[in-house]
């Protein structure tokens, strides 16, 4: 009897699993591993000319923490509600730039949020956060944008 079930179950699941081989794959970050596929979205996204000012930007002397807080309130307000994992995957990428060979690559941080937040959003974004990098790092020693300095002091 329980080999008549398996063999039952084998005869249902054959033709469902050959299905599975033959449908589409999805695309997404995973097919982003392939530079292939990252170098064809690098020529057909369009990107902010900010890009190309303030030159390679280094994170350590970006103060990270204070700037955490302006992508976190940055980012609720495109996305319309709080999410801590879009926040916390653009810190990481932020952090991870630090070993790769020429900084942050403003143009990569773009095509990863475009996922979370549309092309227009993630690059109205990434813009905006490759400006205040550019100017926190000019802004040394503290690192910090002139912009969120001023912004704290008209709070006070």
């Amino acid at each position: 009897s329980t080999s008549a079930n398996l063999s039952e179950c084998s005869r249902i699941a054959s033709p469902l699993f050959e299905s599975f081989a033959t449908m589409p794959t999805i695309k997404g970050t995973a097919s982003l591993a392939s530079t292939t596929a990252y170098e064809k979205l690098l020529r057909s996204t369009k990107f902010p000319d900010c890009y190309a000012s303030g030159g390679p930007v280094s994170i350590s002397c970006v103060n990270l923490p204070v700037l955490r807080g302006w992508i976190s309130a940055r980012l609720t307000s495109l996305l319309g509600f709080e999410d801590d994992i879009v926040a916390g995957m653009v810190h990481n990428l932020l952090v991870q730039s630090e070993d790769r060979e020429g900084g942050v690559d403003p143009r990569r941080l773009q095509i990863d949020l475009e996922g979370f937040c549309g092309p227009d959003d993630a690059r109205t974004f990434a813009g905006e956060l490759w400006d205040m990098l550019v100017a926190a790092q000019g802004n040394q020693p503290s690192g910090i944008p002139p912009r969120l300095i001023e912004q704290k002091m008209r709070e006070m």
